[in-house]
């Protein structure tokens, strides 16, 4: 059994490209912080130029335009309520509007305006699940790249391919 004390951190399997210093920056950052989730997020910019044309769910704020990363950590007893209720928003992350739509209409109002930032959101969030929040924002674009396609899975290896290369 899990000891209930011990932060736990979540990924997906679908994450071919998850590599040791994309887990190790995400799990320092989100213990720098007196937090009970966090949630890994990579500018869209940042994976736009790395993989052009690449098809992804993109979450506009004001504050700027993120792709989840699959990867979480739910660092108190607290934050690991949120595990089921984070189920519920990973089923629809596909559909940014539906997952906003969980903080009140006036937030997809303002989703929808460009005036609603990715803190507001999470705090908004964290204050609806009595936790809190933060994203920890990665400067890897392969932190935010899963297989969901076949495209996907073409995109990966050709990715792998051009590592192996230059490793050689």
């Amino acid at each position: 059994a899990l000891d209930p004390q011990e932060a736990i951190l979540l990924t997906t399997a679908d994450h071919p490209l998850l590599t040791p210093e994309i887990v190790d920056a995400f799990g320092r950052q989100s213990l720098a912080d007196d937090v009970d989730v966090t949630v890994g997020l990579a500018p869209y910019a940042l994976i736009a130029e790395a993989y052009p044309g690449i098809k992804k769910t993109v979450l506009h704020f004001s504050d700027g335009d993120f792709c989840g990363c699959n990867l979480f950590a739910f660092i108190t007893p607290e934050g690991r309520r949120a595990a089921k209720f984070w189920r519920k928003i990973e089923q629809q992350r596909k559909k940014p509007l539906v997952v906003i739509g969980l903080l009140g209409w006036r937030s997809v109002i303002r989703y929808r305006l460009g005036l609603l930032s990715l803190e507001e959101a999470l705090a908004k969030l964290s204050k609806r699940l009595g936790l809190r929040m933060r994203a920890v924002i990665l400067p890897y674009a392969n932190a935010a790249i899963d297989v969901d396609s076949i495209a996907d899975l073409i995109l990966v290896k050709g990715a792998l391919e051009k590592a192996a290369a230059e490793d050689a």
